[in-house]
């Protein structure tokens, strides 16, 4: 068995070449999942931002309106407005959902950074074929708990993410510059 592997790790490229390969892919994977989540994690801070101060206006004028111009009708229905806005921020709860998205994205964010390490200075670095296997395994690990931990980025966050790394946006300086 491990003479096949030898062998088809010669006749396909190098051993670290697949390695370098993998940890590509990894990267690619973690580089839409990071940015999804990052994307979410700003929409529920927008949803947060509008059913807390679309609440808190309407309190105000429901005060207001009752005390100033003797409209209980009114006032009644600002109030049960604002009791709505503050029923869906209370139940949707948009700051946890933010704050998972942006931690799950944080998490990929890292997964990304360590399998560009792999794939641009430890496959061609001294380190031997085991070690290397070793920190392709643990990152494919890590990306695997995140995965299963992780909530799960919306579509619409899916596509912007899509937009926005095709439109260069997930790409470095020096990446980008001709070597």
């Amino acid at each position: 068995m491990a003479d096949d592997a030898k062998v088809n790790s010669t006749e396909s490229g190098s051993y670290r070449a697949k390695i370098a390969d993998e940890a590509a892919r990894i990267e690619e994977d973690v580089t839409y999942a990071s940015k999804s989540h990052f994307n979410d994690a700003d929409s529920w801070d927008q949803r947060h931002l509008w059913l807390g101060g679309a609440g808190t206006i309407l309190a105000a004028g429901a005060g207001a309106t009752g005390l100033f111009s003797g409209h209980p009708t009114l006032a009644a229905l600002i109030s049960f407005l604002s009791a709505g806005a503050t029923a869906v921020l209370t139940f949707q709860k948009p700051g946890e959902h933010a704050s998972a998205h942006r931690v799950a994205g944080a998490g990929y964010a890292e997964t990304r950074q360590r399998a560009r390490q792999l794939r641009n200075v430890g496959a061609i670095g001294p380190d031997s074929d085991d070690a290397l296997r070793k920190s392709l395994d643990e990152i494919a690990a890590q990306k695997a708990q995140l995965d299963k931990q992780s909530p799960v980025p919306s579509r619409p966050a899916f596509e912007r993410a899509r937009a926005g790394i095709e439109g260069g946006e997930a790409t470095q300086m020096i990446d980008s510059k001709a070597r």
